[in-house]
């Protein structure tokens, strides 16, 4: 008699997740037609899109003593805790969220993409920003909290691999496919190298490629 097992589950870290941030700006009309993202640093807690349903009541006469609902609209939040920088430095995500935070309209708005470390996937949108810095004790780390709440729909970030190719320049997450059937994500960005790279052995190992360091995640 047969016998299955089910390996445990591992569970996910909020650690992998990787926010990436763009001014609003009339250059780009998704978010997938952005090209100049900037990572936020320093993140201590982040929740990814908390998606609400408005629920209306559908029910009639007819319905009996069932009543019945419908969904009519969905809305979204991303909010976050970031540790702020020391006098005289500044993070760039950072500064597009504060910036944004004070302003109205367009001004107040940021492109953002949320992403798996792991895998390269992950999905994005458009939202109002708003960033407020947290006072306290004199010995207390400089914090600010975020939220950023939607404008329009969460749409997928792509993660989709393509065929890796030779001296190209790559970002951090994308996501490429070896000749011989493995799938890699980039740890960094930076220039591919004239020959393919041997995939490492296992999933979750990292091999260099020039100025690529790429993690097997397939």
């Amino acid at each position: 008699m047969s016998e299955t097992f089910e390996l445990p589950m591992t569970p996910g870290l909020v650690s992998d997740y990787l926010l990436e941030v763009a001014a609003f700006t009339g250059d780009a009309a998704t978010p997938s037609a952005v090209t100049d993202w900037t990572i936020v640093r320093g993140i201590q807690e982040i929740t990814p899109p908390a998606v609400e349903k408005n629920l209306e009541d559908d029910s009639d006469i007819d319905s009996g003593a069932w009543g019945s609902q419908t969904g009519t609209g969905l809305e979204y939040t991303i909010e976050g805790t970031a540790k702020r920088p020391q006098a005289g430095s500044v993070d760039p995500g950072q500064e597009i969220l504060k910036d944004a935070g004070r302003g109205t309209g367009q001004a107040g708005m940021v492109w953002w993409k949320l992403t798996s470390k792991l895998t390269g996937e992950g999905e994005m949108g458009l939202s109002d920003s708003t960033f407020t810095e947290q006072g306290g004790a004199r010995t207390d780390l400089k914090l600010a909290e975020f939220t950023l709440t939607g404008r329009g729909a969460i749409v997928d970030a792509g993660g989709v691999a393509e065929d890796w190719v030779a001296s190209t320049d790559y970002k951090l997450g994308d996501r490429v496919n070896l000749t011989t059937g493995e799938t890699l994500t980039a740890l960094n960005g930076g220039m591919s190298d004239a020959e393919e790279p041997t995939a490492p052995t296992s999933v979750g190992e990292v091999v260099v490629d020039a100025d690529v360091a790429w993690k097997r995640t397939a």
